[in-house]
């Protein structure tokens, strides 16, 4: 399932104009969002899975595992318009620190999860 998903999206050229906004504007967007190479991209659970814990579970072990793997921190972009991605990665820990831009025209906000001061709840 996992790979048609990315075909699709691979093949759409709209998401695929996105995909190489992120990879080629990371640098020169602002200076705290090149200073970490350590980045959660997404969550995505589907619809039946919703409202189970199921992202917060998913959130959980990747900071277990950055952790286990000696990063102390990592980043997280969110498009202005995603309301309840907001208030997950608040509820998770996560600090908003800049306001950026990386797709023409839609403003985001850089999160920065930092796991030596902020225990995942």
């Amino acid at each position: 399932r996992l790979f048609h998903s990315l075909v699709f999206s691979l093949l759409n050229p709209c998401k695929l104009k996105k995909i190489f906004e992120i990879v080629f504007n990371n640098s020169k967007n602002s200076s705290k969002l090149s200073e970490n190479n350590n980045e959660l991209f997404s969550i995505s659970v589907a619809q039946e899975f919703r409202g189970r814990g199921v992202a917060k579970s998913l959130y959980k072990k990747l900071c277990q595992w950055f952790i286990k793997n000696g990063t102390s921190s990592f980043k997280i972009v969110v498009g202005q318009n995603l309301k309840r991605s907001h208030a997950f990665y608040l509820k998770m820990g996560a600090n908003p620190v800049d306001k950026i831009i990386i797709h023409a025209g839609e403003i985001s906000t850089l999160y920065v999860h930092d796991l030596n001061n902020h225990k995942v709840t």
